[in-house]
C-alpha cells in the first residue's frame, strides 16, 4: 500500500523543518515556491528509511538425536547441515558475520558486506528495491568433530545490530569402532591347545 501526504511548510532564515515519523519507509519530495509562484520543481532524497529495529537471525537444523558426547552435548552419527537465515525488513541488511568453531578445526570467521552476499554463497531470498532484506545459507559438517558451533551477527543499513546468535555446541561421530584380536605367540604349531592362551584385544 502506498500513502502520500502533502504538507505546506513555512521557513525561517532559509530553513524549513518537518517531522518524519518512526518507521517511515519511502521517498520525500520537496518543491519550493517564491513570492510570485516560480517553482523549483520536485526534488527527492530517493529512498528514506527510519529504522531502530535490529535484524533477525535464525539458525536451525532438522535432525534429532538421543546420544550425548562426553561433555553432554548432542552427538550425531551422520552429517549435519545448519541453515542460517538473516532478515531485516526495515533498512535492509548491510553486513553480516558468520563464525564456525570446533575442536579439530578451530575458529574461522567470514565477514561479508551486502554487495558480496551472492558471490560469497548467500542465497538472496528477498529484496526491496535496492535493499537486501533476507538472505540464507547452509553450513555443512560432514566429518567427525567435537564441540561444533555456528555463530552469526547481522547489521542493517541504519547500523542496528544483532550480535552473536549461536547454534551449538554439538559433536559428530560417524566412525565405527575397530576391534583387533591378537593371540600371543606360543610353541604350538596347530590350532588345538590343552591349556589357556592369552589374547590381546584392542578397540579403537
Amino acid at each position: 500500500n502506498q500513502l502520500m501526504k502533502e504538507e505546506s511548510l513555512t521557513y525561517t532564515d532559509g530553513v524549513a523543518t518537518f517531522n518524519v515519523p518512526q518507521g517511515f519507509k519511502g521517498q520525500i519530495y520537496v518543491q519550493a515556491y517564491d513570492n510570485v509562484s516560480n517553482t523549483s520543481g520536485l526534488k527527492t532524497t530517493q529512498a528514506y528509511v527510519i529504522d531502530d529495529v535490529k535484524p533477525t537471525i535464525t539458525l536451525e537444523q532438522g535432525k534429532k538425536t538421543s546420544y550425548k558426547d562426553a561433555d553432554g552435548y548432542p552427538l550425531y552419527t551422520s552429517p549435519i547441515t545448519v541453515s542460517v537465515t538473516m532478515s531485516d525488513e526495515g533498512a535492509g541488511l548491510k553486513e553480516i558475520k558468520l563464525t564456525q568453531d570446533s575442536e579439530k578445526k578451530g575458529m574461522s570467521t567470514e565477514e561479508t558486506g551486502w554487495k558480496d552476499f551472492a558471490p560469497k554463497g548467500w542465497n538472496i531470498v528477498q529484496t526491496d528495491r535496492n535493499l537486501v532484506t533476507q538472505i540464507k545459507k547452509s553450513v555443512s559438517f560432514d566429518e567427525d568433530n567435537n564441540k561444533i558451533s555456528v555463530k552469526a551477527t547481522a547489521t542493517d543499513r541504519a547500523n542496528n545490530a544483532l550480535e552473536d546468535v549461536k547454534y551449538g555446541y554439538f559433536s559428530i561421530d560417524m566412525t565405527a569402532p575397530v576391534v583387533n584380536i591378537n593371540f600371543r605367540e606360543d610353541n604350538d604349531d596347530d590350532m588345538y591347545y590343552n591349556q589357556d592362551r592369552i589374547a590381546d584385544i584392542t578397540i579403537k
